[in-house]
């Protein structure tokens, strides 16, 4: 039972924070696929240049898994089905009650029964975070910025093929195109640790933030155009670049994320905010300037879990006891009346 509170508080807060950066930023563009044939088209050279290596993928989505075909499809590159990268969900299968995320590389499904300990469906039309990072010789897989599970590779595959192009929401060899939305997809060099997907999942980042190698925030809004924020692969909604069938529509019924006052790591910060001290190591305080005093706090850890949450009351000046938790990286996240913000901090 108190497994079963604690995941309904972690998504609760996950969900309390997607839903203030939409009404503090405001809804930007997104893209909505239709189920039948809606695909975005890219070359593939980002996923070439990973061939063996180790990478990590992630992408905001939501859907209705009644409206799904059996496998929907998140990013792809497939040239023929035993062969390539596919990043998506699995049909019910091995006694599973729900569609599962998974990742294939040469022809084999990596997924974790039921979605290992996020136990639920991704697919319940709400607005979900998923991730795999590939290593040496294992996957690690993620929901909303908590690890769910791992499954260790078998032989060494390869996300290369001889394909001329990637897809968003499809897959060429066998058409399954996801139903709904797709948004911030992202392409990393190496592995993504917890803490970093957890960090930056809610937010827009820089296209040149360090071993991104491709970044398709899919909110231009309008035209053909669908732009690599790391500048290698621009791609186009359907197959071309005239209108088709084929072609995802533009809405404004997103999963949004935050932008707010973005300092150059892409993340918000309120001028004249100061924390102390850092590293905290059992009282943490916290000063606002006085425009800004009336705010909700909240603090995760590095899986995204709430650990803390209150309010400073209109007072300038907070401190919040943290002697009960454990040395690790955290997020002071705060809503004030007209924003979100964001604080890194390390507790000894």
């Amino acid at each position: 039972m108190f497994i079963q509170i604690t995941r309904m508080f972690d998504r609760f807060f996950a969900i309390l924070f997607a839903a203030t950066a939409i009404s503090a930023h405001g809804q930007e563009p997104c893209l909505l696929f239709d189920g039948m044939d809606d695909q975005v088209t890219m070359p593939n050279a980002v996923l070439n240049n990973i061939s063996t290596g180790t990478f990590t993928v992630e992408a905001w989505v939501r859907g209705v898994e009644s409206q799904q075909p059996t496998h929907p499809r998140i990013l792809s590159n497939r040239d023929v089905t035993n062969n390539g990268f596919m990043f998506g969900v699995h049909g019910v299968w091995g006694g599973s009650a729900y569609k599962m995320l998974c990742m294939q590389l040469d022809g084999m499904n990596y997924i974790l029964i039921n979605n290992g300990t996020y136990d639920g469906s991704i697919l319940d039309g709400s607005c979900h975070h998923l991730a795999v990072s590939k290593g040496v010789d294992s996957l690690r897989f993620y929901v909303d910025g908590a690890h769910i599970g791992s499954k260790v590779l078998q032989g060494d595959p390869s996300a290369a093929t001889s394909a001329v192009n990637m897809l968003i929401g499809n897959d060429a060899p066998d058409p399954q195109p996801f139903n709904g939305n797709i948004a911030q997809v992202r392409l990393w060099n190496g592995v993504r640790t917890q803490e970093q997907i957890a960090t930056d999942m809610n937010y827009s980042i820089p296209g040149t933030t360090p071993d991104l190698a491709g970044y398709w925030e899919l909110n231009e809004g309008s035209g053909q155009a669908v732009i690599d924020k790391t500048t290698t692969t621009n791609g186009v909604l359907g197959s071309g670049s005239g209108t088709e069938g084929e072609d995802p529509v533009w809405t404004s019924d997103c999963c949004a994320i935050g932008t707010g006052n973005a300092v150059p790591d892409g993340r918000p910060a309120i001028p004249g905010l100061h924390i102390h001290p850092v590293p905290v190591n059992d009282v943490l305080a916290i000063e606002l300037p006085v425009p800004n005093a009336a705010a909700e706090l909240i603090i995760t850890d590095a899986a995204g879990r709430s650990v803390h949450s209150g309010r400073t009351d209109g007072r300038p000046s907070t401190m919040i006891d943290l002697s009960h938790l454990p040395a690790g990286a955290y997020v002071l996240h705060i809503r004030t009346r007209s924003n979100v913000y964001a604080e890194h901090f390390v507790k000894n």
